[in-house]
């Protein structure tokens, strides 16, 4: 008999979440219990000692958009149960704006060691409603002395767009990271902004690094014009490596074809749909 008691107070339990569900409309119309009852019942569950119960309760926060539990979301974003931390990330994301410590929260997330938990950051971070904050927390985050802050720094920036971050992902282009300046370089090569070219033609020409260079000459296919060819073609003769050469060699071939048709970028190869820095060989 006592071997059946674990089962039957997660079921207990498990029932009394699905009431709330129920309760808060997540699934159909009931009448219950006031919304302020039924808000402080999650916040209780949210601290459960079973993950099912804290994952559920996580996600009946964000769905009725309970911006009174954004610290708490916060607080499960290092729970010990990865569906957890990824389910907090999601309620997070659809609130309509979050605060400052959520937005430091979620960019800790997405060096989350956790694949599903590292997304949900992203895209809580990308869809919006982290921008009012964002930007100075990211700022921030981007001088942090830990590189591994860094490049979740830039990667957000990157996902964001970039545009609003032009000058921040251009000092990280010379980051003592290589991979914080390689993906500043792809964010800055991925906004299509004219201004990025004196730093992508800089860091195609004197980076340490290799895949920083092959990603120089790669994003210079999109925003390149005729200023960068002789670069690329001294690159595609003389580089050190062979991918970073025939990164160079494509992207001046793509630039001299489209100076060819006389138009503005209209024929260029189709941009990366992810935001990523992982150009392959050509």
């Amino acid at each position: 008999m006592s071997d059946w008691l674990p089962v039957v107070r997660i079921r207990a339990r498990a029932a009394c979440a699905c009431g709330i569900l129920v309760i808060v409309g997540c699934y159909q119309e009931a009448p219950g219990p006031s919304t302020q009852d039924t808000t402080q019942r999650l916040h209780a569950l949210l601290s459960d000692p079973d993950a099912v119960m804290r994952r559920t309760a996580a996600e009946s926060l964000g769905k009725i958009g309970d911006r009174e539990a954004i610290p708490r979301l916060v607080e499960r974003l290092g729970d010990d149960d990865p569906h957890v931390r990824a389910t907090a990330a999601r309620s997070l994301g659809v609130l309509a704006s979050l605060d400052y410590a959520a937005v430091v929260g979620l960019l800790r997330s997405m060096r989350d060691p956790d694949d599903s938990v590292r997304h949900a950051a992203a895209q809580a971070l990308g869809n919006g409603a982290a921008l009012p904050a964002l930007a100075p927390a990211l700022r921030e985050m981007a001088a942090h002395a830990d590189p591994a802050v860094r490049r979740a720094a830039a990667q957000t920036m990157f996902l964001t767009g970039g545009q609003e971050f032009f000058d921040t992902l251009t000092t990280l282009t010379a980051d003592a990271d290589p991979a914080v300046r390689q993906i500043a370089v792809a964010a800055l090569g991925d906004s299509a902004d004219r201004r990025a070219i004196p730093t992508l033609r800089d860091r195609l020409r004197r980076d340490t690094a290799p895949e920083v260079r092959a990603e120089s000459a790669y994003r210079l296919q999109w925003v390149g014009d005729e200023s960068v060819l002789a670069d690329l073609d001294s690159v595609a003769m003389h580089d050190r490596s062979s991918a970073v050469q025939r990164w160079a060699r494509q992207s001046a071939n793509e630039i001299r074809e489209e100076m060819a048709r006389g138009s503005d970028s209209a024929h260029r190869p189709d941009r990366p749909a992810a935001r990523a820095p992982a150009h392959r060989s050509p």
